[in-house]
């Protein structure tokens, strides 16, 4: 098409410049007006808001599941903290009890059996109401290993169990140790089971593990006095005593078993008169069981502290308590094998990828497992035994403590810090993602301000070159 007005080569180059800046302006006018009518698509704030809103969706998961079982724990943690008040209230009964006379000691046994009762009745019912706070463990005795294993305490898990279980093997073969109280046997010997001659006087100091106490007795005093003094005071040694060899005799063992525990005699004075000869033993040592674990006859590496043994197999740790007061000391002169099963339980915290990190048992939770090794709080007997009962209510309270200190520790050391560190996160992200959109905003903003600037100079150069040239103008269009 000719351009209006024009001829020869001059009117040639005018066409071009013409068609040439009229198609510009017209295609950026177009350009900018689907700008403006369409919503802008920006590949770099997409994958950042996406990011970071999967990562909000997953700290938002991952702290939910910690708020609720860490308010589980809670709950446990004022449980367990009820439990450990009533044994102290039951450790003053029995102590009581010390010294008492028949009477009164059948009204603490009274009291003893309904704190016991109260006791586990709160463990019921907080197991019931969530059966995850402890590692379920069977125990299957094999022939003649009865009253070998008190309890199986698992700590913590940090894979899944298979339904079936997974089986433990425990060995103590002829030879090895059980593990050992420090002994002295027959350490004080009398006649008759009676301190005699006239103003005569048996001066000697017992320390143990817990610290020493002298003791003082005189003419007339008996093999039992002596013994009840002994064990009245064994809170500050660490030490009891029981007839000997023979009913005139006085043997010495330390509370606990193990390396660790001591038993020294020290004799301050003893009269020619009063009848007491002594066995030349004055001190001795304990020794930690010695023993086998197994996983399909794959030996499990083990640590011994008298008659508990620590292990941890594949992420599998707990700990196997020996009875203390049914099993004998020393070699068991047989073979005993003892068979266990652990099982899935406990309570679940995730890592922050969401998948298992631990499992978390509170075996406290198992009332029969409460001082089972010394016997159990159900055998406690403040009228014919109170030193043993204040043996057995000191083995529930550390095993109490135990599972006291494992919730403490993933509730507050654990779901604690993460839950505020998750917190914090959760509340820089969300500023993160303001500010995007608010970067995003901007941009937009100056996007649309330069689309409509552009708009509205090609709609102005349209309009002056259609003036110019109305009729190539419209060819055009």
């Amino acid at each position: 098409m000719a351009l209006q007005g024009s001829g020869g080569l001059g009117g040639v180059l005018s066409q071009f410049f013409f068609q040439s800046l009229f198609t510009q302006s017209l295609r950026s006018f177009v350009s900018a007006q689907i700008e403006l009518n369409t919503e802008p698509f920006n590949p770099g704030r997409f994958f950042a808001e996406s990011g970071i809103k999967s990562r909000l969706a997953n700290l938002g998961a991952v702290s939910n599941v910690d708020s609720q079982v860490k308010a589980e724990l809670d709950v446990a943690a004022t449980t367990l903290s009820s439990v450990s008040t009533q044994l102290s209230e039951l450790a003053t009964l029995a102590t009581s009890a010390l010294g008492s006379s028949t009477s009164q000691r059948q009204e603490l046994q009274a009291s003893a059996l309904a704190l016991s009762g109260a006791i586990q009745s709160s463990l019921a019912t907080a197991i019931s109401s969530d059966p995850n706070l402890r590692v379920p463990v069977t125990i299957t005795p094999g022939a003649g290993s009865q009253g070998v294993i008190a309890n199986v305490n698992v700590s913590s898990l940090t894979a899944n169990i298979g339904a079936e279980g997974l089986d433990f093997s425990f060995r103590i073969d002829n030879g090895e140790n059980r593990g050992e109280r420090a002994t002295i046997d027959d350490a004080i010997q009398t006649t008759g089971g009676v301190l005699t001659g006239a103003g005569d006087v048996v001066q000697f100091t017992l320390s143990g593990s817990l610290g020493s106490v002298d003791f003082t007795f005189n003419t007339g005093d008996s093999v039992s006095t002596v013994i009840e003094a002994i064990n009245n005071a064994q809170s500050s040694t660490g030490i009891t005593a029981e007839e000997g060899t023979t009913s005139d005799d006085i043997t010495f063992n330390s509370v606990e078993y193990g390396s660790s525990a001591v038993t020294n005699f020290t004799i301050l004075q003893n009269d020619a008169g009063a009848g007491v000869t002594f066995s030349g033993t004055t001190s001795d040592t304990g020794a930690n069981v010695s023993g086998e674990l197994y996983v399909d006859g794959t030996p499990v590496t083990i640590d011994s502290d008298g008659r508990t043994i620590s292990f941890d197999y594949q992420g599998v740790k707990g700990e196997i308590q020996l009875y203390t007061e049914s099993l004998a000391d020393g070699d068991p002169g047989a073979n005993l094998e003892v068979d266990f099963t652990v099982y899935n339980g406990g309570k679940a915290l995730i890592g922050s990828n969401g998948e298992l990190f631990q499992r978390v048992g509170l075996s406290a939770f198992d009332f029969g497992s409460l001082g089972r090794s010394a016997g159990g709080l159900g055998s406690i007997d403040l009228v014919n035994d109170p030193g043993e009962a204040i043996r057995i209510i000191a083995a529930a309270q550390e095993d109490l403590a135990t599972s006291e200190v494992r919730a403490d520790f993933a509730s507050n050391s654990f779901l604690g810090p993460r839950l505020t560190a998750n917190a914090d996160q959760i509340g820089a992200l969300n500023e993160a993602l303001d500010e995007l959109s608010s970067v995003s905003e901007a941009i937009g903003l100056f996007d649309r301000v330069r689309a409509e600037s552009r708009a509205s100079t090609s709609l102005s150069l349209i309009s002056q070159l259609s003036g110019l040239f109305p009729a190539s103008a419209v060819g055009l269009l």
